[in-house]
């Protein structure tokens, strides 16, 4: 992408030399200009799956955190590490699954990789710290959903990492709970439970069906 924009200042270089001096300022404008707008293409084409589907509508956190909350919709925070197994893993199910694809157009999607992760305890419920997790923040209430990962096998939340995530269908199977907790919160049959209370909504082994 980039270098369609060299390939442009090289030619404007060698139009500089075949007009002359007399036109010197006028190209040197249109050079400036060409390098400015290279910049914002650049920097509007950046991307933020960092390994988890350029087909989801990732966003930083704070963008995401200020939609979710502008907007009144549900965030979805991933947490991850560039040097973790397990996140590059996970990473690669998530960029297949159809049926994650489809469910996230209900949240906005945040991406939080490495220094990006925010040091208020808010983020890190009951101490996490581990990755990669899963949080679903409402942004209308300004509080984190009760919706752990369910163990695949007892269907129960994990005792000791209740927002680590080791496969998608334990992925979708979260995502459909929240998107399921959260009707009921809006249509007044439910409230937001803290974070560290019992598990919302049941659902697991519901995996990659929909």
């Amino acid at each position: 992408q980039f270098s369609k924009f060299q390939e442009i200042q090289f030619g404007t270089l060698i139009a500089m030399r075949m007009l002359g001096r007399s036109h010197w300022k006028q190209l040197t404008v249109c050079l400036i200009l060409t390098v400015v707008l290279a910049q914002q293409f650049v920097c509007a084409k950046k991307s933020y799956a960092r390994g988890f589907g350029e087909s989801y509508k990732w966003k930083p956190f704070e963008k995401g955190i200020q939609q979710a909350e502008e907007n009144g919709e549900i965030a979805m925070v991933l947490v991850h590490k560039s040097y973790c197994g397990a996140c590059k893993a996970l990473g690669k199910q998530v960029e297949r699954s159809k049926t994650a694809l489809e469910l996230s157009e209900d949240f906005v999607m945040v991406n939080v990789n490495d220094d990006e992760e925010p040091k208020e305890m808010f983020w890190h419920p009951e101490g996490a710290g581990y990755v990669p997790r899963i949080m679903f923040y409402d942004g209308k209430t300004k509080e984190m959903l009760d919706i752990k990962c369910l163990d695949e096998k007892t269907k129960e939340p994990k005792a000791d990492y209740p927002y680590f995530y080791s496969s998608i269908n334990e992925v979708v199977s979260s995502m459909k709970r929240a998107r399921k907790l959260v009707k009921k919160i809006r249509a007044g049959e439910g409230t937001v439970p803290e974070a560290q209370g019992a598990a919302a909504g049941g659902g697991g082994g519901e995996g990659e069906s929909k």
